[in-house]
């Protein structure tokens, strides 16, 4: 399984975690990206961590690159994001003790 990390600074997670679920989750699916969990730091509160299943390489690379290079138009961006996203590409690999 292929999966994509985001973390983020938000202004106020729980603001940040109301517009994710109403407006950028929902667009997500569309772009090849399925959210898996969302996360917070547990040292930093505004520390957002968001993992998606990646069902579409390309096009979750293709929106990943775009959102990233227009982050005013990133939905997100109301609830107080900080900067600039960072995002890992992941691969589960098997593992047995």
């Amino acid at each position: 399984m292929n999966c994509m990390i985001v973390t983020q600074k938000v202004k106020n997670f729980e603001s940040w975690k109301k517009v994710f679920a109403e407006q950028g989750a929902k667009v997500l699916p569309g772009c090849g990206l399925e959210v898996m969990h969302v996360f917070r730091d547990m040292d930093d509160a505004g520390i957002a961590m968001v993992m998606c299943r990646v069902t579409d390489l390309d096009k979750a690379k293709a929106f990943t690159e775009q959102a990233l290079s227009q982050p005013d138009e990133d939905p997100n961006s109301e609830c107080g994001v900080i900067g600039i996203p960072e995002v890992q590409w992941i691969s589960e690999e098997p593992f047995s003790a």
